[in-house]
């Protein structure tokens, strides 16, 4: 019953944390209306991480993560038209390798934005969720405090579960 209690409430904070205002929510990269505009944007980036470029002191390890990016967004954009053609699952994850991408070029890993779709508690109907990773890792301290202060409640003296006719009340 805890555990359930538990749940809800972050489940409940973590809502309330992504129906904030659109003032405290961090800016929405702009994805490419169309394809092409897609392909000259890959072209441009490619050769900005040559030697002398803008993105030359990006290390291999994220050379290699932005390729995976960058073929990830390219695979799923293949044989669009438009940005209305995709699914939402295919918009998400979309949106999830150009956050990446822009985060590696960018070099702000905790401003990226990280996109799920997910059932709230009692309702049938998906919703899509998004927040930072610096959101999603404060959210999960958060919860993990709120569990451990519980937990240490409970373990005080006098204060654990309550047993019919123990006394007390």
């Amino acid at each position: 019953m805890l555990r359930k209690l538990i749940l809800v409430l972050i489940l409940s904070s973590f809502a309330s944390l992504c129906t904030a205002s659109s003032a405290d929510a961090p800016p929405a990269a702009e994805t490419p209306a169309m394809p092409e505009a897609f392909a000259a944007m890959l072209e441009t980036v490619r050769a900005e991480l040559q030697p002398g470029g803008k993105y030359e002191s990006v290390s291999e390890r994220d050379r290699r993560k932005l390729d995976t990016q960058l073929s990830i967004m390219e695979k799923i954009l293949t044989g669009v038209s438009s940005i209305d053609d995709l699914n939402d699952r295919q918009r998400i994850r979309l949106m999830n390798a150009q956050e990446m991408a822009n985060s590696i070029l960018t070099d702000n890993r905790n401003g990226r934005l990280v996109c799920e779709n997910y059932k709230p508690v009692g309702s049938q109907h998906h919703k899509k969720v998004c927040v930072s990773v610096a959101q999603r890792d404060n959210i999960r301290e958060n919860s993990r405090a709120y569990i451990n202060d519980a937990q240490n409640y409970r373990a005080l003296p006098g204060n654990g579960p309550r047993v019919p006719g123990g006394g007390g009340d």
